[in-house]
């Protein structure tokens, strides 16, 4: 595998977010949870994402129409999917749904596994699942007087508009980013969102036991995307995930799996 450097990047925690636009959203976590929640208890959503991909693919794309309608701002997430799978219904009739949520147990864990590709980098304190293999560089970056590696994993969509990218940077040195304060975290996700030309920007953070998390989301309007991610900061690396898609196609739907699967070893 070709290592390349990368220059600039004067601290850690800018060196995690060195590539392009990186993005995310205040509700990237609390959304997601509440997205998959309302998908598990639709009968229609819940059968669709299984096994229909053409109703689904059709519902996705009614789901961002609604979401960027001012008249959706104060509804739930489940109310805009029952209006999502009447609309579906109507332009396929056939498309069938669940009489009733199924109780399907998990499989075991290695199967779980088998069926995707998790993405560990050596060195980097956490992991994610990709659905299909990614393309994987690694890159140095110097930060203070050492050289951290930055591990960059992505996969684009067939039509090459979308895309999901996990950038895992670990650092020979305990840089302890997991003690970051709130401050410290949003004041660098900031600075971040200025250089790389990101607009309408909104942050968050949280704790929890795998440490500091700064979460972010705004768009690029030269590239016509939005982005969402959630960065995750360990003793000595840390993980960013990203999700992008066009203005118009954007839609939580694609990217809840992807970030949910990130996990601290």
């Amino acid at each position: 595998m070709e290592i390349r450097q990368k220059n600039g990047a004067a601290t850690f925690l800018v060196a995690i977010l060195f590539s392009e636009a990186h993005l995310s959203c205040e509700a990237a976590e609390s959304n997601s949870g509440q997205v998959r929640a309302a998908i598990n208890a639709n009968l229609c959503l819940a059968r669709w994402e299984v096994d229909n991909p053409k109703a689904w693919d059709l519902a996705v794309n009614h789901d961002v129409r609604l979401r960027n309608s001012s008249d959706w701002n104060d509804r739930s997430i489940a109310d805009r999917f029952v209006l999502v799978s009447k609309l579906v219904r109507m332009e396929l009739p056939d498309a069938k749904c669940y009489d009733k949520l199924p109780e399907v147990p998990k499989p075991p864990a290695a199967e779980l596994i088998s069926k995707s590709f998790v993405f560990s980098p050596a060195g980097c304190e956490f992991s994610v699942q990709f659905k299909t293999k990614p393309k994987i560089e690694t890159y140095t970056v110097p930060v203070q007087d050492h050289t951290c590696v930055s591990n960059i994993a992505w996969t684009l969509s067939e039509d090459k508009t979308s895309a999901i990218k996990a950038d895992c940077t670990v650092c020979p040195m305990d840089v302890r980013s997991s003690s970051l304060s709130e401050i410290e975290v949003i004041s660098t996700l900031k600075e971040h969102a200025l250089q790389s030309g990101v607009e309408d920007a909104v942050f968050s953070f949280k704790k929890d036991v795998t440490g500091s998390i700064g979460i972010y989301r705004g768009v690029l309007k030269s590239a016509g995307n939005t982005f969402i991610s959630v960065w995750h900061f360990g003793r000595h690396s840390g993980l960013s995930l990203v999700g992008s898609a066009p203005f118009a196609s954007f839609s939580e739907l694609h990217f809840d799996e992807f970030m949910k699967s990130a996990k601290r070893k």
